[in-house]
């Protein structure tokens, strides 16, 4: 990426450097932390029973896969529509975010891909995409808008940590 997009490389080197972008030296190695992550929240009781990891349904097979592989299938994972179904969260992330009813931790990197987004109109729907963006990148922007889908269900945390199910008790 950073041969393809040498415009933007000194800026992803430094959100490197500060720990909120990982660079992965091996094919697989973003499936496999994003899994170790899901594994993590859903030990901890944190995750919701149903819908608790949202997915872009495009390009998600080995980490459904992997997934699986844990413990971490059927209801707990939900497809989250792209384009023109992430209007609700596109128009509405930015209301919560000021009245805090929803907050984020202010990192540098989400700013900049904010800052990268381009809101279009098509038809009556709002959009957010990449081609609008250009050679800037908008992928947390994106995730983003993903978990605002997900919250947006009012999800309950299922409270019961893996660690106490199994006789183990986590603090």
């Amino acid at each position: 990426m950073f041969q393809r997009r040498q415009e933007i490389a000194p800026r992803l080197r430094q959100f490197e450097e500060e720990g909120d972008l990982v660079v992965c030296k091996e094919v697989d190695d973003d499936v496999k932390e994003i899994a170790d992550i899901c594994e993590r929240i859903h030990a901890s009781g944190l995750l919701p029973e149903r819908a608790g990891i949202g997915l872009d349904s495009y390009g998600i097979a080995t980490l459904l896969d992997v997934l699986a592989e844990r413990g971490l299938e059927g209801d707990l994972t939900l497809a989250v529509g792209q384009g023109w179904k992430l209007q609700s969260a596109i128009t509405t992330l930015p209301r919560k975010l000021k009245d805090r009813t929803m907050v984020h931790c202010g990192q540098p990197i989400m700013a900049w891909a904010a800052g990268n987004a381009k809101t279009e109109l098509r038809g009556s729907n709002y959009l957010v995409t990449k081609q609008a963006a250009g050679a800037s990148k908008i992928d947390p922007l994106m995730a983003l808008f993903n978990a605002a889908m997900l919250m947006f269900l009012n999800p309950e945390a299922s409270g019961r940590s893996v660690y106490e199910t199994r006789g183990i008790r986590m603090i």
